[in-house]
C-alpha cells in the first residue's frame, strides 16, 4: 500500500462512446463476419450471439499431444476460443443491461461452459472480459471470451494448490473462511445479499479490485442452479453500477474463477478429487486505472495507492 502514489496524474477513465463508433464487427448486421456458435433470440432479434474467435488462441480439431524438449515440455494447443458477444447495444455494458438480459447474458456462459466440458481434452475451461484499451480490449463492444485449454494455467494451478493445502490442514473451504473473516470484520465488504457477497481483497493487487461470490459453498459457476443465477445476475448488475458510479467508464478485466473440468483425465491430479469440498468459484473484477509497469511484470509485486479499506467505504456510500 503506497498512498504517496495516489497524487500521479494517471488515473484513467475511458472517454464514453456515443457517436462516431465507426466499424464495428459485433454490431448487428455485421454477423457473416463470424462463425456462429449459438444465439439467443427476442422478437427484436438477437440479443447474445457466441462465435468462434476469429485469432484463437487455441484450435479445436486435433489431439492433445505432449512431448519433451530438454528441460521444457511443450504441449498441442489444441482448445477452445469462443467469444460472448454480450449485446447488440454498443454502448451499453454490465451495469446498463435491464433485469432480463443480465441473467440471459449469465445463463449463455452458463451454458457454453457445460458444453465445453463434456470435451475431455480441455482441464481448463476459463471465462474473462476485457473491457477498454487498457485492460487489452480490441474492441468496444461489450463482449466476453472463454478460453479452454488441455493444461491447467499456472496461476490457476497456485490458486487450486493453495486451496487444497488449506482444506488438507483445516478441512475447510479457503474461500469461505475469508469470506467469513471479511463479513465478521466489515471493513472491506461492499455489498451482500443472502445469497452473494463482494468485497475488496485485504492488501489488494489493484485500486478497487473487487471479488465476488456464493455464500453457499460451491465449486462450478457451470453448476449452477437457475433460481442462483437469477440472483447473481441481480447482484452483479447492482455492483458494477456501484463501481461505475464511483470510477466512471472505467477500463476494467473481469475474470470468473471455476474448478478445472473434472471429466478430462485426473490420474496426475489427485487434489481434484476433492474439488467439491476445498474450491470455491468466485468472480474477480479488476479495475485498470493506469498501466502495470517493471515492478508489477518482473517482480510480483503490485503497488496499490489506495488501501481497500479506504477504497470499500467510498463505495459503500455510492
Amino acid at each position: 500500500m503506497a498512498r504517496e502514489r495516489n497524487r500521479r496524474p494517471e488515473f484513467m477513465r475511458r472517454p464514453v462512446e456515443t457517436q462516431n463508433i465507426g466499424f464495428c464487427p459485433f454490431c448487428p448486421g455485421n454477423e457473416k463476419l463470424s462463425k456462429e456458435i449459438r444465439r439467443y433470440d427476442s422478437q427484436n432479434g438477437w440479443q447474445v450471439r457466441v462465435v468462434a474467435n476469429s485469432y484463437p488462441a487455441m484450435q479445436v480439431e486435433g489431439s492433445v499431444n505432449r512431448s519433451p524438449h530438454g528441460l521444457f515440455d511443450s504441449v498441442s494447443g489444441i482448445g477452445a476460443h469462443e467469444v460472448v458477444i454480450e449485446t447488440p447495444e454498443h454502448n451499453e455494458d454490465l451495469p446498463d443491461w435491464n433485469r432480463e438480459h443480465s441473467i440471459l447474458v449469465w445463463k449463455a456462459y452458463r451454458e457454453r461452459m457445460m458444453d465445453l466440458e463434456r470435451d475431455f481434452r480441455l482441464r481448463c475451461i476459463m471465462m474473462f472480459k476485457n473491457s477498454g484499451t487498457m485492460a487489452g480490449a480490441g474492441l468496444s463492444h461489450p463482449h466476453g471470451q472463454i478460453l479452454a485449454s488441455p493444461v491447467t494455467p499456472p496461476a490457476v494451478e497456485q490458486m487450486l494448490d493453495s486451496a487444497y493445502a488449506y482444506f488438507g490442514e483445516k478441512e475447510r473451504c479457503l474461500l469461505c473462511d475469508m469470506m467469513a473473516q471479511e463479513l465478521s470484520e466489515g471493513y472491506r465488504i461492499i455489498e451482500e445479499n443472502e445469497s452473494f457477497v463482494a468485497w475488496l481483497p485485504y492488501a489488494s493487487r489493484l485500486p478497487f479490485e473487487c471479488w465476488v461470490a456464493p455464500r453457499r459453498h460451491a465449486h462450478s459457476f457451470a453448476r449452477a442452479r437457475d433460481e442462483e443465477l437469477i440472483v447473481f445476475a441481480d447482484f452483479m448488475k447492482s455492483v458494477s453500477r456501484r463501481l461505475k458510479q464511483a470510477l466512471g467508464d472505467f477500463d476494467y478485466n473481469l475474470v470468473l474463477h471455476t474448478s478445472p473440468n473434472r471429466s478430462s483425465d485426473i490420474r496426475m491430479h489427485e487434489q481434484w478429487r476433492t474439488l467439491e469440498l476445498h474450491y470455491h468459484w468466485h468472480i474477480e473484477i479488476l479495475p485498470r486505472m493506469w498501466p502495470q509497469a517493471g515492478c508489477e511484470m518482473g517482480n510480483g509485486i503490485f503497488i496499490n495507492p489506495i488501501p481497500p479499506e479506504e477504497a470499500a467505504a467510498f463505495l459503500r456510500e455510492v
